[in-house]
């Protein structure tokens, strides 16, 4: 049988099937046939397209910017850098006969160190295609500031093209957002790099309600924001993992990877000026003391089927 003939239920049925096998498998995270494998775009049929490389996981860390130079030791030293997840539960159900739903909760260290986060996040994956990520934080000791909470996932390099409805069209954040409108903006994903004399973080836009990643012929995932900190998530759209940007030492050493690499955050914290005066205001600060919680839609989404934010207003209804 065809892909794209199976019914709902089948489909549903199958996501849930391949979900079992990855944690089966030992794979810690668990999102499913939708994240490694193939997914229906609506609307069109016969064909369908790998849209994710990489499941979303856990992200705390950020390549230091310069005016992280006092803190990033403390962000070192409590490993974020270098987390690692470990299984605490995973659960899996079907809601009905077009959707199911699995959660996993993982607890997050550094190797041989305590854990610092556990998260709980939420899968509802419908037969339309459609997943509802609900993502939840909780600190398991006193934490320093961090510098941002949020998943990450990579795409094939193909994707290569962003369009976003948020703040832009340069980079912004928290502390430095103001001279960036909030509109519709579109840019190739290379643009989206801020070249640093020091390779560092870059190119973050906030306030995010509706993200399109696609290749040329306008095909890809779309993040619809639902539940979020401020306006809508964070995100960074790179051709280069976070580990490379933050060994690179000069901008010449910084290469283009083999993904795309995709963070859709629940905050960053601010840039302050502390490289040579104050760190980040307090209400710039991230801070995880009793926990945190957002959510956003991720929807397989191709030009052709309509406007983006006409597309990204369609979002299943909550089971």
């Amino acid at each position: 049988m065809a892909k794209n003939s199976l019914s709902p239920r089948r489909r549903a049925y199958a996501v849930l099937m391949k979900a079992l096998m990855f944690v089966s498998a030992g794979l810690t995270v668990a999102l499913v046939a939708f994240l490694v494998g193939y997914v229906m775009v609506k609307g069109v049929p016969n064909i369908s397209w790998e849209l994710l490389s990489t499941a979303p996981h856990f992200n705390a860390w950020r390549a230091p910017i310069d005016n992280d130079v006092h803190q990033k030791e403390k962000w070192a030293k409590l490993g974020l850098d270098k987390l690692q997840a470990r299984l605490e539960n995973f659960r899996a159900e079907q809601l009905n006969e077009k959707a199911v739903r699995v959660t996993v909760t993982q607890v997050h260290a550094a190797y041989v160190r305590r854990p610092v986060i556990r998260t709980e996040i939420t899968y509802t994956i419908y037969g339309s295609g459609d997943v509802r990520v609900n993502v939840q934080f909780m600190p398991l000791r006193q934490l320093t500031w961090l510098p941002k909470l949020g998943v990450q996932l990579a795409m094939p390099l193909k994707f290569d093209r962003v369009m976003w409805f948020g703040r832009g069209a340069h980079e912004n954040y928290p502390d430095m957002k103001m001279s960036a409108p909030v509109a519709q903006y579109s840019a190739l994903v290379s643009e989206m790099h801020e070249p640093y004399v020091r390779p560092q973080e870059n190119g973050a836009r906030q306030d995010t309600r509706v993200l399109a990643v696609t290749d040329i012929l306008g095909n890809g995932l779309m993040f619809v924001s639902e539940k979020a900190y401020d306006d809508g998530f964070s995100f960074t759209c790179h051709d280069y993992s976070d580990q490379a940007l933050d060994e690179a030492k000069h901008t010449n050493e910084l290469e283009q990877g083999e993904e795309t690499v995709v963070s859709i955050d629940y905050r960053q914290c601010g840039v302050g000026s502390n490289i040579c005066g104050p760190e980040p205001m307090e209400q710039y600060k991230e801070y995880l003391t009793q926990g945190a919680e957002y959510a956003f839609v991720m929807k397989p989404y191709n030009r052709q089927l309509g406007e983006m934010m006409t597309f990204g207003r369609i979002v299943p209804e909550e089971t």
